[in-house]
């Protein structure tokens, strides 16, 4: 008799230690194809359909409501037509209890490397529909993936063009930190009934929101450098940008440009060492119906500013839709957290896991005759300093007041290069201007009354 195929909880976030199972996709018993979805499941990023490995029949591992572990079977896949059978009689067997994560382990310095497949038994593999669809294509031999428990397309592709891919810098593995227990009252838990206050869960996504946190807190010195930021009303200058350059986009683009000057903001601790990342992927924070969450524009430094503003306006409208992927929320490097919209004058961002900095943005705040802004940067102070810092801001604030004078400049009035009459004024003469070419070959305008020797 063949072998059962369990059917894991892939790793599609490098947040997640387990995910919810939010309802099964088939019932218990029911054959179904390979590459069929059998269940849905919750990470802390998204939700996702599991899909079946392998055709045959379900028998399912877990309940509804279940937190599973990631790498942990949610069902296994038989080739049998039928449960294993007890006087004659088939029968299920009994629910098994639900999955617990394992205690956390002591907390270690993090270092980015490959996550690594979980094995799930001889023999036994997992491949996403994308990885079925080209192994059908290709008509490969899926034994050739024996062993691997989480087969993607890019792992086919490897097999049928094994070029050296281009290279992207891996997300750093979740370091483990335990969570502190909140100081109790002494006498027992106040409850509803003899105590001031009701206690509520926290949401999965602010779960893992601390968690993430907290991890990134484990690591750094952290150190803040702020700067005030003349200014006319850049964003109403901005406003009117035909290009449809946002705020958030320009700082994006800015910033991205300025990390390859300063690598250590584009980097992380680890081991008496500032492991700088290769790539500048520039995160910015987004809060509201569906929570904190941080698209990533991916290079940064290498996109024109309206590319990326084309991916900001792109990655908020999947924010709007809750259609962003796990792929739209990894990978990186710095962070932007924008608060200005909310009035928010200066803000104390907290550094995330595996980075080194995060730039705060307060709002226009007018006074007098002008405005400024602020510009907070929390930093690492274990790879880089106040100095360095402050030169960062200084350089970003330079940049931006550059677009805003820019975008505010009047536009050349066309004039005749004898007269001085502008276009309206020749206009009111019943004239035009006309385009030539001067002595030195430059091209000048004349007026009618001026070309005709008035």
């Amino acid at each position: 008799m063949a072998a059962d195929t369990p059917v894991v909880v892939p790793h599609e976030s490098v947040n997640d230690e387990t995910v919810k199972l939010l309802r099964w996709l088939v019932a218990d018993g029911q054959r179904v194809s390979a590459g069929e979805d059998v269940a849905e499941v919750e990470g802390s990023k998204a939700t996702f359909n599991v899909p079946s490995p392998r055709p045959g029949v379900v028998r399912l591992l877990a309940r509804v409501g279940d937190e599973v572990a990631v790498g942990a079977a949610l069902c296994v896949v038989s080739a049998t037509d039928a449960a294993p059978q007890a006087n004659g009689q088939a029968h299920a067997p009994p629910p098994p209890p639900p999955v617990r994560p394992a205690a956390p382990p002591p907390v270690v310095e993090s270092r980015p490397v490959a996550a690594q497949p979980v094995l799930a038994g001889p023999g036994t593999q997992r491949f996403s529909k994308a990885a079925l669809e080209l192994v059908q294509q290709h008509r490969l031999d899926p034994e050739l993936f024996r062993g691997a428990a989480l087969v993607r397309a890019r792992d086919v592709l490897a097999r049928v063009a094994p070029a050296a891919p281009a290279h992207r810098q891996p997300d750093p593995p979740p370091v483990a930190v335990p969570e502190p227990e909140p100081a109790r009252p002494a006498g027992g838990v106040p409850g509803p009934a003899n105590g001031p206050f009701d206690e509520v869960p926290l949401s999965r996504q602010k779960q893992t929101e601390n968690r993430y946190l907290r991890q990134g807190g484990a690591h750094v010195i952290p150190s803040q450098v702020t700067i005030l930021v003349p200014t006319a009303g850049l964003r109403d200058a901005l406003a009117e940008d035909p290009a449809g350059l946002s705020a958030t986009a320009l700082i994006v683009f800015e910033v991205g440009r300025l990390l390859r000057r300063y690598p250590d903001l584009n980097a992380f601790y680890t081991s008496r060492t500032s492991c700088r990342y290769r790539e500048v992927n520039v995160g910015f924070a987004v809060a509201g119906e569906y929570g904190l969450k941080v698209p990533v524009v991916r290079g940064a430094d290498t996109k024109s500013a309206g590319k990326v503003a084309e991916d900001v306006r792109e990655l908020l409208a999947a924010y709007a839709g809750n259609t962003l992927l796990p792929e739209h929320l990894s990978g990186g490097t710095f962070t932007v957290s924008d608060l200005s919209g909310e009035g928010v004058f200066a803000l104390n961002p907290l550094i995330v896991r595996g980075q080194a900095a995060i730039l705060g943005v307060g709002a226009e705040v007018r006074h007098g005759g002008g405005a400024t802004f602020s510009l907070t940067l929390s930093f690492d102070h274990q790879l880089a300093d106040g100095l360095q810092a402050s030169r960062f801001l200084s350089d970003l604030a330079a940049r931006l007041r550059h677009h805003e004078s820019t975008l505010r400049r009047p536009a050349a009035v066309p004039t005749c290069s004898r007269c001085g009459r502008t276009v309206r004024e020749v206009r009111r003469l019943n004239g035009h201007l006309l385009q030539t070419v001067d002595e030195a070959g430059g091209v000048v305008r004349v007026c009618t009354s001026c070309a005709a020797g008035f």
